[in-house]
């Protein structure tokens, strides 16, 4: 086991990977992928979209800013310290109502935070003399508020919030119908990363995309990774 004093400081915390349908991965290459999520630039005409934020390590946002020369909105799938350690660092912030509470004042970080993001979980310090133990997720009111059925408008393209509770009570996906990309967070993976959130209780997806009409998103791909790389998944579904 390697302690923190012995890990080299990283040049870089995150890397980007232009993906298909002008979407631009990051990822936290440092930080076990396990434990931290993925984040997701979508490029628009007008505006640009941060999906989820990562951990916060290290300030997302001043990275955002340096690719982008638009307004961006930083938008957290749910609550949680992997999904949306950087939200706060944006100026402008959306995210579910049912998730206000757990953003503004996250109360995880004690518990779940100390359990997966340890120092033996980093590959690399983000500064010198670095510990985990001193993560804190910082909290931060939303600026906009978006609930099932609305739609984010980034000028030439669009998506459509999914309320998908299992994570947090406020957990969400996006949905681009033009270009078929899901984004689903905690609520559905390829395979290759473990179980889906919550594991125990699968039902709750297919109503959450589809409710009790036809299936909102009948065949979509999923913008999914392994940490290590994209997994393109094409899905195709029926309601019953």
């Amino acid at each position: 086991m390697t302690s923190p004093s012995q890990k080299p400081v990283a040049e870089l915390w995150y890397s980007l990977q232009p993906i298909a349908n002008d979407i631009v991965w990051l990822r936290e290459v440092h930080v076990d992928p396990c434990v931290v999520g993925d984040i997701w630039l979508v490029r628009g005409s007008e505006t640009e979209l941060v999906v989820d934020t990562g951990s916060g390590i290290v300030p997302l946002a001043p990275v955002v800013d340096a690719i982008s020369h638009k307004p961006v909105l930083a938008i957290a799938l749910n609550h949680s310290y992997d999904h949306a350690g950087g939200w706060s660092g944006f100026p402008a912030r959306a995210c579910h109502p049912l998730d206000v509470a757990g953003l503004g004042n996250p109360t995880e970080t004690p518990s779940l935070v100390s359990e997966y993001l340890t120092d033996e979980s980093l590959t690399a310090l983000p500064w010198s003399g670095y510990s985990t133990s001193e993560y804190r997720m910082v909290g931060a009111a939303p600026t906009q508020l978006v609930q099932d059925g609305d739609t984010i408008y980034l000028g030439d393209r669009c998506l459509e919030v999914i309320h998908t509770p299992g994570r947090g009570p406020g957990g969400i996906a996006l949905w681009e119908a033009d270009t078929g990309s899901l984004f689903t967070s905690d609520m559905l993976y390829d395979g290759r990363h473990g179980l889906a959130w919550p594991p125990d209780d699968p039902p709750p997806m297919p109503k959450a995309f589809g409710g009790s009409g036809p299936f909102r998103c009948p065949s979509f791909t999923a913008v999914t990774t392994d940490g290590l790389n994209v997994h393109v998944c094409s899905v195709s579904s029926t309601s019953s």
